[in-house]
Order: structure tokens, then C-alpha cells, then sequence
């Protein structure tokens, strides 16, 4: 339509903005008018912790925290699955929390995931042994020779005299 492109554009914006478009480009390449919303483009959560690929998930519509968590490669076996923390924006420099517990999740223990929003930060700590275990390869095994962190070194028993 020649002379009803404007309409049709102003109509294509309208909708866009009903449905929460806020930053939208367009560009034209050999008379083809390319619609982007990057809005929706933009979307992501922030996984971090005990992940294999910690990092930023595009957040897809109705996500959980189990199903972005996957995303990022599943947790670690040092993973404590059963503190993960929601950190959900509320404003400037204010956050919500909320720990969430996968295993009662998949076990159906809990009646369901927390369904995740634009820029929510997601937090799988370390598991009690896996500090424990962190604890002694950074005071112990590193510290002392003999522990296996130094340089070889042989201990033989003194005869007391």
C-alpha cells in the first residue's frame, strides 16, 4: 500500500507499546523495514555460584529458577541445591530475597518454582563439605609441605633419646 505505509507503521508502533515495547529500532535496508524490539531481546538473568557456566541466561517467557539454573550448565556437584538465593530488583539499590529449595522442587515437596523476571540474580552457594573441603586445601594442603600442596618432602620417625 503506497500511501498507507504510515498508518501501518503507526499501527505496528502502537501495538508494540501496548505489549511493553520500550526500546524499539528500525532500520531499513533495500526498501525491507526491519522491526526490532530489543526490549524483549534484552531480556536476562544473572546466574552465579556453584554453576558449570556461570554468567548471564536470556531470561525466556514463563523461566524458573530450576529451568535457568540448567541453562547455565546445572550446579556443580559442590552445589548446595537446597539454599539457592532469588535476588529480585525492587528499585534502586534495593533488592528482594528469597531462598529457594530445588530438591523439595523436584520432588514435588513444594508447590512450585519461582518463575523468574528481567535482571533477577540467582545464587547456588557452596554445599557445608565443599567450604569444608576449601577450608583445608587453602589452610592445610597449601600450607603445610608435607600435605601434599609443597614440595615432597619425606618425614621419617626420630628415635627419642
Amino acid at each position: 500500500m503506497p500511501g498507507g505505509w504510515r498508518a501501518e507503521l503507526r499501527e505496528l508502533f502502537q501495538n508494540a507499546y501496548r505489549a511493553g515495547a520500550r526500546n524499539v529500532t528500525l532500520t531499513q535496508e533495500r526498501n525491507v523495514l526491519t522491526f526490532a524490539d530489543k526490549t524483549f531481546l534484552d531480556r536476562k538473568v544473572y546466574i552465579a555460584g556453584e554453576v558449570r557456566r556461570p554468567g548471564i541466561v536470556r531470561l525466556k517467557e514463563g523461566m524458573t529458577s530450576l529451568q535457568a539454573i540448567f541453562e547455565a550448565g546445572g550446579p556443580l556437584e559442590t552445589a548446595n541445591v537446597e539454599a539457592v538465593v532469588l535476588l529480585r530488583p525492587l528499585g534502586e539499590n534495593r533488592f528482594g530475597h528469597r531462598e529457594i529449595n530445588l530438591t523439595r522442587i523436584l520432588r514435588n515437596e513444594e508447590p512450585k518454582d519461582v518463575v523468574l523476571s528481567q535482571e533477577d540474580v540467582i545464587f547456588v552457594p557452596r554445599s557445608g563439605i565443599a567450604e569444608v573441603n576449601l577450608w583445608m586445601d587453602q589452610y592445610v594442603r597449601k600450607m603445610i609441605p608435607w600435605a601434599g600442596g609443597g614440595v615432597g618432602v619425606r618425614l621419617e620417625t626420630l628415635p627419642v633419646q
